[in-house]
């Protein structure tokens, strides 16, 4: 899947190492919080991690990146762009 990155996204992932698989199938089957300016932030719960389990085809291919769904997330602009992505520290508190 294509998704439209910013500058400054593509050197976020760059800089936290984190795949570009990754961030794809967490902007298309993460869970959603809406940010205070507009933003979408994307994490992975429980209800994501089946979506993603599903996507990838089973156990197997999920484990191999399931070190990053935890506790990564992505930001996503109002048109669609990943504006950065990160490793969480704290909790995503839910409006």
């Amino acid at each position: 899947m294509d998704i439209l990155l910013t500058r400054h996204g593509q050197r976020r992932m760059q800089q936290r190492a984190i795949p570009a698989l990754v961030v794809s199938l967490i902007h298309s089957e993460g869970s959603v919080s809406q940010s205070h300016d507009g933003c979408e932030v994307r994490y992975v719960d429980k209800a994501a991690r089946r979506r993603i389990r599903d996507a990838l085809g089973g156990d197997r291919a999920y484990s191999m990146f399931e070190r990053w769904f935890g506790r990564t997330y992505v930001v996503v602009s109002e048109d669609g762009a990943v504006v950065t992505a990160g490793h969480r520290k704290h909790r995503i508190s839910r409006l």
